[in-house]
């Protein structure tokens, strides 16, 4: 599991490429089990999503601070 402290130390380059190399993960864990019908690795995929979830809020709450830095920047 990553933790958020960090995962905020990552340049936002990095993050988006984590977030798009565990969806590939996720996407590919989903097929396996759709396909293999077992249930072995289902915590991995809560915990891939939970890390996706992580991921995007760190870029949200960093989008919405350059976004106020620049409307105060403005006035």
């Amino acid at each position: 599991m990553t933790k958020a402290k960090d995962l905020r130390n990552e340049s936002n380059e990095q993050l988006v490429s984590m977030v798009a190399d565990l969806e590939k993960e996720l996407f590919d864990l989903k097929n396996e089990m759709a396909l293999s019908h077992k249930v072995e690795k289902s915590h991995q995929m809560c915990e891939k999503r939970r890390n996706i979830a992580r991921i995007k809020t760190i870029l949200s709450e960093r989008a919405h601070k350059e976004q106020g830095a620049k409307a105060s920047g403005t006035r």
